[in-house]
């Protein structure tokens, strides 16, 4: 409370120590915790004061924080509050100049304290250069001859009153020794008889005499000092004397101070100013940098859209392109509708190719090797009618598959679509649920560990407490022997009993350390998991990002599919289906092409067969007219002849 009346009254900054603040603060009948949290409040804010109102930044010598601190040590850090707080008051002078008036005239030990404070923060603070910091250290220079003579004053005093003690308490012991010499003195009249006990009280007189004699001596040097004291005293009061008419010489020199202070303050506020101006110059230059940049990034985007241009007149050629290929389609289908036009009229050309066969195979009956050839020329064409009428099966096959792949693949696609969005929001709900309670396991294991480091903190600080108790326990222990055994035995037993304590600590801190150490593996595991589960999870979405990249693939072709159709051009179940047609036909084509070949080397060789019989004919009949007798050996000879050899007459025949 010391503290807010010095904030108060001494120098009450509207900006800083307001009615508001002061009421935060809380009275000193609560309890200490509150206390020291209304310390740390008023530290902050005097360290904020001196920031912002005196320039000044404090050392790690004057930063403290109340909250941490036992109620044992608080004192020295709020000794040096105070001194921040009187310093301040002291120095920010601009509006509560009424406060050096009032030091002025309180105690002289004061004084002093104020002028150690106010020459240790303006250390820290701007110096004046010239007369002003020449009074100031004239002021100061006498402030400290008079703190160091009411020192030397305090310090004589403070001897002076010890003597007289002294002599007091000597004086006492006299008036007891005489005492004690009297009675001593009848017990010997009274005791004459006794020569043993007369001896022992005439050594205790002649000891007592020895102490009335020492006593005296002491007495004596204790007089003597108390006049040397005396002298000292009166000439301290002399120089105490002079060093305050000095002081009144210097006191029209306050005036001179104060002003010079107010024009450094002003011209402190003048360097604020300007140090603002510079920052809104960097900030204005830093600006213009930045319009430079985006003038260069707006030439790029102007270089990035004609790219763009470029691409999107490339992209309508393509379109060209496009229709250009559609109509080379068409015309592949016309193609293929003139190709099926000519497969047909070819079937025309066999089909009445067939006829003139049967016919020359009506002709040639009569002929037992004619007739073989037929049959096999009847189960070739059986053959060829069983092939077409497969080729046709499979068409309608074809057509009929094509249909059902188109509707099964539509369906499909839908159903894989579906399942893969419920696969997916199943898999993220997973991963929400995972992350969430991997979160509050390792918000409980930080509160864990917290607990644990409290209680290890506590227990530290106990059995530090306990250890300097054992140590002052010990340090009396060995003073105190030639003490009463009562007492030792009492401090025996509290030995006992703190070494008890100690060891009850020392295991309560071995089963925090392992607890500690529990937390500390159980963490690390919970880590470990957390990283097997996000690798996991990062592999499981690389396999959806696959499989939906599969997916999305997939519906592109339907999609370009349904448009092309759409558009008027081919799927890719249509074009299959024509070009299998294509091979199909192709394939037919072929093989009744070699169909038609076989027919035409059988119908040669038919041909072949017939002229070498006309040819055979023709000669009997010449060898009939040559004469009878050739015409039998060569009739004869004819029938033994084979068919390869009457092939080769007829081949020579033909050349």
């Amino acid at each position: 409370m010391y503290a807010v009346v010095i904030i108060g009254n001494g120098y009450s900054d509207p900006n800083f120590f307001d009615e508001d603040f002061l009421g935060r603060i809380s009275d000193s009948e609560v309890s200490w915790p509150l206390k020291k949290n209304n310390l740390h409040k008023i530290y902050l804010r005097v360290r904020d004061f001196y920031k912002e109102s005196l320039s000044v930044t404090l050392t790690e010598k004057w930063t403290m924080d109340f909250r941490n601190e036992a109620e044992e040590t608080i004192m020295n850090s709020v000794d040096c509050l105070l001194r921040l707080v009187l310093a301040a008051s002291v120095l920010h002078v601009r509006e509560q100049k009424y406060f050096i008036n009032l030091l002025m005239k309180q105690s002289e030990a004061l004084q002093f304290f104020a002028m150690e404070i106010i020459r240790e923060m303006e250390k820290l603070m701007p110096h004046a250069t010239g007369e002003v910091g020449r009074k100031a250290n004239d002021v100061s220079s006498s402030g400290t001859e008079i703190s160091e003579m009411r020192a030397k004053v305090e310090k004589l005093s403070r001897e002076n009153q010890c003597l007289q003690e002294e002599l007091k308490e000597m004086k006492e012991e006299r008036d007891s020794l005489a005492e004690q010499n009297r009675t001593l003195r009848t017990d010997v009249e009274d005791l004459s008889g006794s020569s043993s006990e007369v001896e022992s009280l005439r050594k205790q007189l002649r000891a007592a005499n020895t102490l009335k004699t020492s006593v005296q001596d002491s007495l004596y040097k204790a007089e003597a000092e108390r006049d040397h004291f005396k002298k000292s005293f009166e000439e301290i009061t002399k120089e105490h004397t002079l060093v305050l008419d000095k002081l009144q010489k210097l006191a029209p020199l306050e005036e001179e101070y104060r002003k010079a202070k107010d024009e450094l303050e002003e011209f402190r506020l003048r360097v604020l100013d300007f140090e603002k101006l510079n920052s809104q110059v960097e900030t204005y230059k830093s600006k213009i940098k930045e319009c430079n940049a985006q003038k260069v990034e707006m030439k790029v985007l102007k270089e990035k859209v004609d790219t763009y241009m470029q691409s999107v007149i490339a992209l309508e050629d393509e379109k060209r392109k496009n229709g250009v290929l559609k109509i080379q389609v068409e015309s592949l289908r016309l193609e293929n509708k003139d190709s099926n036009e000519k497969h047909r009229r070819e079937l025309l050309r066999a089909e009445k190719a067939e006829f003139e066969i049967k016919r020359l195979t009506d002709r040639l009956k009569d002929a037992e090797d004619v007739k073989n050839k037929l049959r096999g020329e009847c189960k070739e064409l059986n053959e060829k009618l069983f092939l077409n009428g497969g080729m046709g099966a499979s068409k309608a096959s074809a057509s009929s598959l094509h249909d059902e792949t188109m509707e099964a693949s539509g369906f499909s696609l839908q159903e894989r679509m579906l399942r893969l969005e419920k696969e997916n929001e199943k898999l993220q709900a997973k991963e929400s649920e995972e992350i969430k309670l991997m979160k509050e396991e390792l918000s409980s294991m930080a509160e864990k560990k917290a607990l644990v480091e409290s209680e290890l903190n506590w227990s530290q600080r106990q059995l530090m407490e306990l250890e300097a108790k054992l140590k002052d326990a010990e340090d009396c222990i060995t003073k105190g022997k030639g003490l009463s055994e009562d007492r030792y035995s009492e401090e025996q037993a509290q030995k006992e009993k703190l070494s008890l304590n100690v060891a009850q600590l020392q295991a309560r801190l071995e089963q925090a350390n392992k607890q500690f150490e529990s937390v500390v593996e159980e963490k690390e595991e919970l880590k470990r998991q957390l990283e097997t589960a996000g690798q996991n999870l990062l592999a499981e979405k690389e396999k959806l990002r696959i499989y939906m990249e599969k997916a999305r693939t997939v519906i592109d072709d339907v999609e370009k599919q349904n448009r092309a159709v759409e558009a008027g051009g081919l799927s890719r179940h249509e074009f299959d289906a024509i070009r299998h047609d294509r091979d199909s036909y192709k394939q037919m084509f072929e093989a009744l092409k070699a169909s038609f070949e076989r027919r035409r080397t059988l119908k040669e060789e038919e041909q072949r067969l017939i002229i070498s019989h006309y040819y055979d004919l023709m000669m009997q009949r010449q060898h009939f007219n040559h004469g009878e007798d050739s015409a039998r050996s060569e009739l004869m000879s004819t029938p033994e002849k084979s068919f390869l050899a009457r092939q080769r007459q007829c081949n020579n025949f033909s050349r």
